[in-house]
């Protein structure tokens, strides 16, 4: 499988590296779309019959400060309306990642 992904990410001029993860059979980068600095990861989760393809967005400065600077429940609802929306197409989201990045992540091989 690791071949047929890496060729099919190579023909759709989307792959960037090949990375060395401990926990993955085997992992890469992607830039999608094509030269939009938009960078997913699709990974091969070690000892799991799954391929989990993971992506996040990085807030400008000015949205990460708006966000910021709503009361804590309006926070919360925003970011947790996000996550509803992505139920329609069963995103998992981790809003404990990096102080100005949030995640969301697919398991599309099972």
């Amino acid at each position: 499988m690791k071949d047929t992904v890496k060729r099919w990410l190579t023909e759709e001029g989307i792959l960037k590296s090949e990375i060395s993860d401990e926990n993955a059979d085997w992992h890469f980068l992607v830039e999608f779309p094509p030269d939009s600095g938009q960078t997913n990861n699709v990974i091969k989760l070690k000892g799991r019959d799954a391929v989990l393809v993971a992506s996040g967005i990085t807030l400008s400065d000015e949205h990460y400060n708006a966000l910021h600077s709503l009361p804590e429940e309006k926070k919360r609802s925003l970011i947790y309306r996000s996550l509803f929306l992505n139920l329609i197409i069963k995103m998992d989201f981790n809003n404990k990642a990096t102080e100005s990045n949030y995640f969301s992540s697919k398991m599309v091989y099972r």
